[in-house]
């Protein structure tokens, strides 16, 4: 609820400071519509107003986005006022949304009803004596809530005003008092810069030297421009790491006449990392084209140069990876270009022995006086106290921004190490797991000679470097493993193909010679040897499927290529597969394109039309409908055999039982440069086998 008194607001001294306010304020030559509008935009509202409330009406010192009739003449009855309101009780006032008000001086407000007003905030302006005389206030058409940090925004906005001067309007001081509200406003708005700020007068004497500069700079906030400069000289180096001249500044050569733009500096204090200024400057001129100063403005870009080096670096790694056969032949060129893209002192490469439960290191590099090898052995165990075995234990990354102001460490092995780190110059620690996925394989540290606090900058890229690792420590895994994979595969290859096959030619040709023996034999006996020699060829056919399936994935065997017609191909299979297929009761449905043809070897593409077909009246024995569709699209051949079956068997391929023959087919599909899906899962009613086989190139 708002406040109206009365008391307050006819106040005759309150009155007359406001008419002498009225008189003074607008001669100091402080840009009182660009302080609306730079409130309006602090705040992210479309209207500012500084204003007075005298006994009827409303003055408007300074504007920003009214309605031109409510601004008209300077002035407005105080009935359209929100200013009366914060002079009431001497202190901010808001609204979010006048018109949902509970108050009906806000929800019946002109402001509201005529204007579309519907949020607004103000804050008192006062004299010298503490009375309030008016206010600057945001207003806004959208309903919207107001937060402290906006109120305490504003609130600072108004002191940059101060107080409304109330002295005899003499020539003399309004200049004095427009220059000295110049210079606070000018160090307010230098001073709440984020980027430095460097200014020299017609003689060359520094006149400005900003908060934001001396942050960066490390210097104190008191003392001159002229102190501040002098002390920045000594850390100041160029790109080369030579020290930079006086002259070389480039507000020194702006002094000279040049416009500089993004010249870099590097910043070098001892104790802390380098940083990387990149600076802009320029002449200041009169209105006579005289040079009267030169102004620079300085930025800190550290973040975005070690983004670049840190970019430079991964590719560096992935290339150095790319080369090596084993992380040991890699370790220690990759530990040198991720230090020197961190510009660090010291970093060592260790890896987890599985057998002996032992972090090993494997590789380290150093600049010349970092050395730290010794102070931990080749080998760690996991109850030896370090930050190594600490992050093999956790998987997480560890950070230490500064050795030196480590907290109690009660382990006195670790509490020597840290000494001795020290000791050596160095002060930042940061470790990072190599990881494949949950499972820790080696740990990357490094060091360096100067507190750190980038800590999400450098902690993500060294866990980056460490993925990269990780990364090739699982492809030379899986590459091992694909590697006696194929050697099992072979020597599997070779037993069956004699080992077993040998000894089976014996039993199958034994067996037919019992058959064609004329001596007479009971019926039991030849039913035996019958079951015997069927068997015994049905074995050696799965023997022979197994060495061709071998023979065409390790590409031993080469196709007879030549141009085939698909579509006889798969229609004469079919015609061989009806009877079958009749006698399972399985009735095939084949869709089959005109003319469709490929590059390929008939006979294996004949062998793959049988082995789907077969497939899939084997798996079916309760009978059912097999549709086969033979098709051309998106430049490829497409074979889709899919269906029905009863009960809960698939119409594809996919029992374990023909595995073998699944794995042929897929072996001829990729030896024709296609591709083999089965749609669908095995607890779903549509399962399906998708080949896609190119087709020849125009």
């Amino acid at each position: 609820m708002v406040v109206l008194n009365a008391a307050v607001l006819d106040d005759a001294a309150r009155l007359a400071a406001v008419e002498r306010g009225r008189r003074t304020l607008p001669r100091l030559r402080i840009p009182l519509d660009g302080i609306a509008r730079l409130a309006a935009r602090l705040l992210d509202a479309p209207m500012g107003v500084i204003t007075f409330i005298g006994a009827e009406e409303e003055h408007f010192a300074g504007s920003f986005g009214l309605p031109p009739s409510l601004a008209a003449g300077g002035q407005a009855s105080t009935a359209y006022s929100v200013c009366k309101y914060m002079v009431s009780i001497d202190a901010p006032v808001s609204s979010p949304d006048m018109l949902a008000d509970d108050d009906p001086q806000l929800r019946e407000h002109p402001l509201a009803g005529e204007y579309g007003v519907k949020a607004f905030l103000g804050v008192p302006l006062r004299d010298a004596d503490d009375r309030p005389l008016g206010s600057l206030t945001v207003l806004d058409t959208r309903a919207r809530e107001w937060t402290d940090a906006q109120l305490s925004t504003l609130i600072e906005v108004v002191e940059l005003l101060g107080p409304i001067p109330d002295r005899p309007d003499t020539a003399e001081n309004i200049v004095e008092d427009a220059a000295a509200e110049q210079r606070s406003f000018l160090s307010a708005i230098l001073d709440s810069m984020g980027e430095g700020v460097l200014a020299l007068d017609a003689d060359g004497e520094a006149v400005v030297f900003n908060r934001a500069l001396r942050e960066f700079y490390e210097l104190p906030a008191t003392g001159s421009p002229g102190e501040a400069i002098d002390a920045a000289m000594a850390h100041l180096h160029q790109r080369d790491g030579t020290v930079m001249k006086p002259d070389e500044l480039a507000v020194a050569r702006a002094m000279r006449g040049q416009i500089v733009t993004d010249t870099e500096a590097v910043l070098c204090v001892p104790g802390l990392p380098d940083r990387y200024l990149l600076t802009n400057a320029r002449p200041i001129r009169d209105a006579d084209g005289r040079r009267i100063g030169a102004v620079s403005t300085v930025r800190d870009v550290t973040g975005r140069r070690r983004t670049e080096r840190f970019r430079d670096c991964e590719l560096a790694v992935a290339s150095i990876l790319n080369q090596a056969d084993t992380l040991t032949e890699a370790g220690s060129a990759v530990l040198q270009a991720t230090a020197d893209a961190l510009g660090w002192r010291y970093a060592d490469l260790r890896l987890v022995d599985q057998t002996a439960c032992t972090l090993d290191r494997i590789a380290r590099w150093h600049t010349d006086g970092h050395d730290v090898s010794d102070l931990l052995p080749e080998q760690l165990r996991p109850d030896q106290a370090s930050v190594a075995t600490l992050v093999w234990a956790t998987g997480q990354p560890i950070w230490v921004p500064d050795l030196t102001r480590l907290p109690v460490v009660h382990d006195d092995d670790a509490r020597r190490r840290i000494d001795a780190y020290t000791e050596r110059g160095l002060r930042a620690l940061l470790c990072a797991p190599v990881c494949d996925g949950g499972t820790v394989l080696g740990v990357i540290s490094c060091f360096t000679d100067a507190a750190e606090d980038d800590e999400f900058l450098l902690t993500g890229f060294l866990t980056g470097v460490a993925g990269q690792l990780g990364h090739f420590l699982s492809r030379a895994r899986a590459d091992d493993l694909a590697q006696d994979l194929g050697q099992a595969r072979a020597d599997f290859t070779s037993l069956i193909g004699h080992d077993m096959r040998t000894p089976l030619t014996t039993i199958a040709s034994y067996t037919d010679l019992l058959l064609d023996d004329p001596r007479e034999r009971s019926d039991d006996d030849r039913h035996l040897l019958q079951a015997i020699a069927r068997n015994s060829t049905r074995l050696r056919g799965l023997i022979d499927n197994l060495i061709d399936l071998a023979a065409l994935q390790s590409g031993h065997l080469s196709l007879q290529m030549c141009d085939v017609d698909l579509t006889a191909v798969f229609a004469a299979a079919c015609e061989a597969a009806k009877p079958a297929a009749d006698a399972a009761g399985i009735t095939l449905q084949p869709k089959l394109d005109d003319d469709v043809h490929v590059t390929g070897d008939p006979d294996r593409l004949r062998q793959l039309a049988d082995l789907m077909l077969a497939g899939a009246i084997a798996i079916n024995p309760g009978g059912g409908e097999v549709p086969l569709a033979l098709t051309c699209t998106g430049g490829a051949a497409q074979i889709t055999l899919c269906g029905e079956a009863a009960g809960d068997h698939r119409c594809v391929p996919g029992d374990t039982s023909f595995s073998a023959e699944r794995a042929t087919a897929r072996a001829i599909v990729e030896q024709h440069g296609g591709t083999l899906t089965v749609t669908g899962t095995p607890d779903t009613a549509d399962t399906g086998l998708i080949i896609r086989l190119p087709l020849p190139a125009d």
